[in-house]
């Protein structure tokens, strides 16, 4: 009795083109040893050289061995592990573990409703062609929008109340304040 590729694929609830994409696959596998010797010999002499230009030195002089696409090969060296890991650069600007005195979150349980309620304050540093700058913001909690800022060259304290009177009703109530309280300053 001679057995039919598609009943056999029944019994098995496959389809034929499964049965006979299983068999292609199983004599397309390709012993990879190679291309992995051959990355870990240029991995040897550049250490940090990435998939991509590992693909194209392959591509360019093992053209018919390689025979493979990009994913493929990232796939490859993913599971040979030989993938370099990205580096992440990452500055530590803040230090938590100071001896200095740390105040209270005051508006830490505060219901922000409204615009002006609350603003905070925060100091970045940008590296230029000349060093560090620092830039001072000042930011609307409710619409976070940024009220006020000012670009130092230090870390003084001046560029953080000059970021406080970029907002020009600030300067005005300050204004008013000042005049209303004068005798106050003597």
């Amino acid at each position: 009795m001679k057995l039919k590729v598609g009943n056999i694929c029944s019994l098995y609830d496959k389809t034929k083109q499964a049965f006979y994409k299983k068999i292609i696959s199983s004599e397309k596998k390709v012993d990879h040893s190679e291309i992995l010797n051959l990355v870990k010999r240029i991995r040897a002499k550049q250490p940090k050289i990435g998939g991509r230009k590992l693909f194209k030195i392959i591509d360019r002089v093992y053209k018919q061995e390689l025979n493979m696409g990009r994913d493929k090969f990232f796939e490859l060296l993913r599971d040979a592990k030989l993938l370099v890991e990205k580096k992440r650069s990452f500055v530590r600007t803040t230090n938590s573990k100071h001896p200095f005195y740390k105040h209270k979150n005051k508006i830490k349980d505060l219901q922000i409703t409204h615009r002006n309620q609350v603003w905070v304050s925060d100091i970045t540093y940008l590296e230029t062609m000349n060093g560090f700058v620092y830039l001072s913001l000042l930011t609307d909690l409710f619409s976070r929008k940024i009220v006020g800022y000012h670009l130092a060259k230090t870390l003084q304290v001046e560029g953080s109340i000059k970021a406080l009177l970029t907002y020009p009703s600030l300067v005005t109530m300050l204004y008013l304040l000042t005049i209303s309280t004068w005798p106050a300053f003597y």
